[in-house]
């Protein structure tokens, strides 16, 4: 969360941070990933911050793709990421914990493996995580049926819109209350001179609630 707030002000750009996190955060994430259910809080802590870090990392200035490359050399280093991260948002205790702001870790740490997926879908257009679209759809879909967060079931929605086809697209309805909340993000971004939500610029916001009405249109 501080990468992303702060980006202006640190001394690192982020390539030399991913240069510098690349490999230890690929070997950290990959052990831990098989230990979910013996993590304490404090690994807990460590986990999200260094998730939260390196996807702020890779946000930064929008959709330049240039620090996920230093990360995700290969497709399939990106790929068993994916399956790494996957099984810790898959850990249901997790998920139950989520709160509607982001007032704790577990909340904090399903956002950002959230935006990871997105980030590394975008990036590699990745068509070998075919599958693994039943995992991803059922859990994310958990995800979003168990939770009171707005943020994160529109995070959910989006990273569907990319893995899924358009078959296994039209089974799913957005909610009222997740329109009205994009909606007031893009609000939120219009009103700010950066045309930012919480650094996402404005064009990608669009883009997700196009790719939205996109599938809307096919059921």
């Amino acid at each position: 969360s501080f990468i992303m707030c702060e980006i202006n002000h640190l001394s690192y750009t982020a390539d030399e941070i991913i240069q510098y996190l690349s490999d230890d955060y690929l070997e950290i994430i990959h052990i831990h990933s098989y230990t979910v259910a013996s993590w304490s809080k404090d690994l807990l802590r460590c986990i999200t911050q260094l998730i939260g870090v390196t996807a702020g990392c890779c946000w930064w200035n929008g959709e330049e793709k240039t620090h996920m490359e230093i990360i995700f050399r290969t497709e399939k280093i990106a790929f068993d990421h994916v399956e790494d991260l996957m099984r810790i948002i898959s850990y249901e205790p997790i998920y139950k914990q989520i709160k509607k702001d982001r007032s704790n870790d577990e909340t904090i740490l399903v956002g950002c493996i959230l935006t990871m997926f997105m980030l590394i879908v975008r990036m590699k257009n990745m068509h070998l995580l075919s599958h693994l679209n039943a995992t991803i759809r059922n859990t994310i879909l958990s995800i979003i049926e168990t939770v009171n967060n707005d943020e994160l079931a529109l995070c959910g929605y989006g990273v569907l819109s990319e893995v899924l086809t358009d078959e296994e697209l039209k089974d799913l309805k957005m909610a009222d209350n997740i329109c009205n909340y994009f909606l007031q993000m893009l609000e939120d971004a219009w009103n700010l001179t950066k045309k930012k939500y919480k650094q996402i610029p404005m064009v990608l916001l669009l883009k997700d609630k196009r790719n939205t009405k996109q599938r809307e249109t096919l059921i």
